[in-house]
């Protein structure tokens, strides 16, 4: 993905935002271009109080670059709370 900045914005709420702003949203493996993937979901189907309703927000195809940079920012924004 090739990550260019991120960071943390907080809210009135007292909740933050991380943004992501990349260089260049597709990546090459082996020989196809593929755009880096957000997927959000929600599971299971039909939730019981044994297995409550789950949600994840997946972001996909980062190189190791990338998450360094990710936990980064995090970490340097939990420095200051």
């Amino acid at each position: 993905m090739n990550i260019k900045k991120c960071w943390i914005n907080e809210t009135d709420s007292g909740l933050v935002s991380l943004t992501i702003e990349s260089e260049n949203p597709t990546v090459n493996i082996t020989g196809e271009t593929r755009q880096v993937m957000v997927k959000e979901m929600t599971f299971p189907k039909n939730p019981t109080p044994e297995h409550p309703l789950r949600h994840t927000i997946n972001l996909g195809l980062l190189n190791e670059e990338d998450v360094l940079k990710l936990y980064n920012t995090i970490r340097e924004h939990l420095g200051v709370w």
